[in-house]
């Protein structure tokens, strides 16, 4: 087999692992101790890349690094060629392994509970599903799907509206009776709420009578709707959680929603994939059955 590309215009390994990991860490020591060489050694390494490309990767400072203009476009190419590495030299799976990324919110409230039922439509895909705060890109090459937040413009890559961000407060039946059994809007800033990262509680008292009312009640801040919706379960405040993750709470009782109104951030989840692969069979049968599901289970 013959090499399409010439070697010799490349800059060493050695060179882009140094270069890779003190982009990703932001500093040369904690790049050193992770490759098991001297400091000395990476900045040899990444002074050799920069020779090579004869531009400046790297901005020094008292507190570690951080990547210029030149060095953060270099680390998009560099990581999208460690993944094609990592993913070539990975176990061969045939064509039947389809990686997708996502939230841990939506992996775990929402897509989880679902993958049986994928998994009995099509027996012979296998799936592999992470749930992580850092949602990774399709064109790395590891992954084949990203699920992911926001206003659904990531070109080059097909962004697929799934469904609308909406949320509204909600609690446990034994939360609710503590409060004697219904929760007025004027009461809700004396309550102990339990607060995402995102400014939902703003928008939603904003839009209602509760945002003219004192906010006195204690609060517990958590990052992610994960860990709100298990606290709200768990009877520990109101919450204010999406309907489209806590419906078959709701349906079995474990959480109420004591108020009609739902507000929205203005973002959607979004299924993204690479545009050369629209027809590819296993992300054309996962978008199908992710759309039917939802159809039925949030939308």
């Amino acid at each position: 087999m013959s090499l399409s590309v010439d070697m010799r215009n490349l800059p060493s390994l050695s060179a882009l692992r140094a270069f890779e990991a003190a982009a990703r860490l932001g500093s040369f020591t904690a790049a050193a101790q992770e490759l098991g060489m001297s400091q000395a050694a990476v900045s040899y390494q990444i002074k050799r890349l920069e020779i090579h490309v004869a531009q400046t990767v790297f901005r020094r400072g008292g507190r570690g690094v951080s990547l210029t203009e030149d060095g953060e476009r270099i680390a998009r190419a560099v990581n999208r060629a460690f993944n094609l590495i990592e993913q070539g030299l990975r176990r061969p799976k045939g064509d039947h392994s389809l990686a997708v990324t996502t939230t841990a919110s939506f992996a775990n409230l929402w897509l989880s509970p679902q993958l049986g039922n994928f998994q009995d439509r099509h027996p012979t895909i296998d799936l592999h599903v992470v749930g992580e705060n850092e949602i990774r890109d399709p064109a790395d090459g590891k992954y084949d799907i990203a699920v992911r937040t926001g206003a659904g413009r990531w070109e080059p890559l097909v962004s697929d509206k799934l469904f609308d961000v909406t949320f509204t407060p909600m609690c446990s039946p034994e939360f609710l009776r503590a409060c004697g059994g219904n929760i007025e809007l004027a009461q809700l800033g004396e309550l102990r709420r339990i607060v995402p990262q995102e400014p939902w509680w703003d928008i939603w008292m904003s839009e209602t009578a509760a945002g003219l009312h004192p906010m006195t009640g204690r609060e517990i801040k958590l990052d992610f709707q994960t860990e709100c919706t298990a606290a709200a379960r768990a009877g520990q405040g109101i919450a204010i959680l999406m309907p489209a993750f806590t419906r078959r709470d709701m349906e079995e009782g474990a959480l109420i929603a004591p108020f009609e109104h739902t507000s929205t951030d203005g973002s959607a989840y979004w299924m993204t994939y690479e545009r050369g692969r629209r027809s590819d069979p296993k992300i054309v049968a996962f978008r199908r059955w992710l759309l039917s599901e939802l159809k039925t289970t949030v939308v």
